[in-house]
């Protein structure tokens, strides 16, 4: 970081000797210097998550030159030892036109004393935790370098040319938190380092005239992490009561695998190419399109996600009184499949020793992994609007629709889309002066609303058996196959009622809105879920004098939410 900070300082004040050719037309220098002090009780991340609270020295600088060959512009504000901004700009006769700036500040992380996850009495199928760093502080330093020059030649006024340069830089630690799970369930927090860095690496291309402009760039991003993983040693997998070794089978690993990988961060590569078109007047339509193509890699796991997405944005208005916007867009994304191959050790005691899960039980637990997230959506959004007679405001009509068709995961019986139909109504008024009137009302209906499918309800019966472990006992995988109830939080039907009213009195506004909102889903098996809910807010807020202003707010809110509760119980 501090070699290229340096390097685009040097490439920037190179520009001195050359803006000094030509007599000076105006310069400025200020000087800014003071200190300050904050003190903060208890828990500092809350109360000052990004602030210094140590005090110190403050300094900024901030100087200017302007001369007929071009002009220079530097800025710099430290305030203690990790609150800095910094800002170099300079331009040469408008052909070569550069910008650097560099921020850093110091943000203070949480760090959980997990003092409720632990039992009161010392039993094997109880919650424990152990801290192994408690009295340590976290956070991390943050540092971000930007970077934009831009080159337009004379031969070719119409083309911009740009280099770019990011990179941002997160160093410090963090609480990270892992569970062990068989012998109770055991938490633990320890120390992980944080070395992150992102650095962007793009061009650009902007060729504009008077009927239409066009715009391409390309950037480069890599995420990385100097620490890609710490260890932790995974506790015995053992029968919580006979603290035996029966239950080795049923896990890929425990303690006697040693030191295991956790809190593991891949490295990730990102290419990214944008393109995008203007044109103002198009048969009366000014119009916008673009379109981004982009490819995510894990270099850890050698795995691709494809993005591709368009965009169009049209609007014109017919007369002076009516108004078309129209906003339409589509993407589709694809993620590698990934083969999970499990490692099946053998039970080392019980009646299981010496065979693996899937001798004793037949199940194949290896599966292969396709992504939720792959998927093809489309999204429009229509506003139409009508100016009214007079001071009687303007009416909009609205209609939003997105459907979506997802690749491999089912949201109902058999069915992987999703598509819905926002109607809305709008309005709003500047009656008198100093009083605004607003008002909306929108009603959505989905097809086939995001699901858990046969995620609840399990009408089977174990099977009568000496011993859970015994191989005609009823296990986990069959109680979750018979379940036939339908989840979800997301309505098929609702509608929503808004209203706003705001008074403004010299340096006094008095405003008063008020929301109502209902849904419902009984579309799926067994679902019967709803929710109703209403805010009113009354706001008063005033400034008196340019050095005073005060506010005071009330905020009514009621909700009502029903949805059936269904718990497992020992899932076997």
């Amino acid at each position: 970081m501090r070699k290229i900070l340096f390097l685009l300082l040097l490439a920037a004040f190179v520009t001195v000797p050359a803006l000094a050719t030509d007599p000076p037309e105006t310069s400025e220098v200020e000087l800014t210097l003071g200190g300050w002090d904050a003190s903060t009780d208890e828990a500092q991340e809350v109360v000052s998550e990004y602030e210094d609270t140590d005090g110190g020295l403050l300094v900024g600088l901030r100087a200017e030159l302007h001369r007929a060959a071009g002009s220079l512009l530097l800025s710099s504000h430290v305030r203690g030892s990790a609150q800095q901004r910094h800002e170099l700009e300079f331009d040469l006769q408008r052909r070569v036109r550069s910008r650097t700036s560099f921020v850093s500040f110091y943000r203070r992380l949480s760090h959980d004393p997990m003092a409720n996850l632990e039992a009161t009495t010392a039993h094997g199928r109880v919650v424990r935790h152990d801290d192994l760093d408690p009295g340590r502080q976290y956070g991390f330093d943050y540092r971000d370098l930007d970077h934009r020059t831009e080159l337009q030649l004379p031969s070719l006024p119409a083309l911009t040319l740009a280099f770019t340069f990011r990179q941002q830089e997160r160093s410090g630690h963090r609480q990270s938190l892992t569970i062990s799970h068989c012998d109770g369930c055991h938490v633990t927090g320890q120390t992980r380092p944080v070395g992150e860095r992102t650095r962007d690496v793009g061009a650009e291309a902007n060729l504009s005239f008077p009927r239409w402009a066009l715009k391409a760039s390309h950037t480069q991003r890599r995420l990385t992490e100097k620490t890609e993983s710490i260890g932790l040693l995974y506790d015995r997998a053992l029968q919580p009561e006979q603290r035996t070794a029966i239950f080795t089978n049923r896990v890929s690993f425990d303690a006697l695998n040693g030191v295991m990988p956790v809190d593991l961060r891949p490295d990730i590569k990102k290419e990214i190419t944008r393109l995008q078109a203007t044109i103002p007047d198009a048969a009366g339509f000014a119009l916008n399109a673009s379109g981004v193509w982009s490819q995510t890699t894990n270099e850890y796991a050698n795995l691709d996600t494809d993005y591709s997405g368009y965009l169009l944005n049209a609007s014109r208005r017919f007369g002076p009184r009516v108004k078309l916007q129209w906003r339409a867009r589509a993407y589709s994304t694809t993620t590698d499949d990934y083969f999970v191959d499990i490692v099946e050790p053998v039970a080392q005691a019980g009646p299981h020793a010496g065979r693996t899960y899937r001798e004793v039980y037949g199940y194949d637990p290896d599966f292969l992994r396709r992504s939720s997230l792959n998927r093809d959506v489309l999204e429009s959004s229509l506003d139409l609007g009508l100016k009214l007679q007079g001071k009687a405001g303007t009416v909009r009509f609205l209609w939003d629709y997105q459907a979506i068709d997802r690749d491999h995961y089912e949201v109902a019986d058999g069915k992987t889309d999703t598509t819905s139909h926002v109607l809305g109504l709008a309005w709003n008024a500047r009656p008198v002066k100093g009083v605004r009137l607003e008002a909306k009302a929108r009603h959505g209906e989905v097809d086939n609303p995001f699901m858990l499918p046969n995620g609840v309800y399990s009408p089977a019966f174990g099977q009568n058996a000496a011993s859970p472990l015994a191989p005609t006992s009823t296990q986990y995988y069959v109680w979750r196959a018979s379940r036939i109830g339908d989840s979800t939080n997301q309505p098929s039907s609702w509608t929503e009622l808004r209203a706003k009213g705001s008074v403004v009195r010299g340096n006094t506004t008095a405003s008063l809105s008020y929301r109502w909102w209902d849904g419902e889903n009984d579309d799926g098996g067994l679902t019967d879920w709803s929710r109703n809910s209403q805010t009113a807010t009354l706001t008063l807020w005033s400034m008196p004098s340019p050095l005073v202003q005060w506010s005071v707010a009330y905020v009514r809110h009621d909700q009502e939410l029903d949805f059936p509760a269904s718990i497992a119980l020992f899932d076997g």
